[in-house]
């Protein structure tokens, strides 16, 4: 389990990195709009490969616990406790995942980058 979190961590602090230089790069070499279509390839990385994936993830997860639950555990207490807690575990990390679906898509909406470009963006002469 702490491999695992420290793999979390660093995958954060790389991703961060990467997404800042970017965004400082883009803007001393001149601004001109790379940092919005990098934004929106994210956001379609997202929606388009992450999402389906982590919720294929969770069905098997889902269709395992389920197979543990009644099918592996049918007179074995522990088999079925097993099936039960990956059941929930499964049904926790849809939820979880469709939330972040939905928080994500209310932002893109929200701030506009659904439509290809932001609006009344307020600018900052650069000499």
């Amino acid at each position: 389990m702490f491999k695992l979190k420290n793999l979390l961590v660093m995958s954060a602090v790389i991703i961060t990195s990467f997404v800042t230089s970017h965004f400082v790069l883009a803007a001393t070499v001149g601004g001109d709009g790379d940092s919005l279509t990098f934004i929106q390839n994210i956001i379609g990385f997202i929606g388009g490969v992450l999402m389906p994936f982590f919720i294929a993830i969770a069905f098997i997860f889902l269709v395992w616990g389920i197979i543990q639950y009644f099918v592996i555990g049918g007179s074995n207490d522990e088999a079925k406790a097993k099936g039960k807690s990956l059941i929930i575990y499964a049904i926790v990390g849809f939820v979880i995942i469709l939330s972040f679906y939905g928080i994500v898509n209310i932002l893109v909406g929200g701030i506009g980058l659904g439509e290809g470009e932001l609006q009344n963006l307020p600018g900052v002469p650069i000499p």
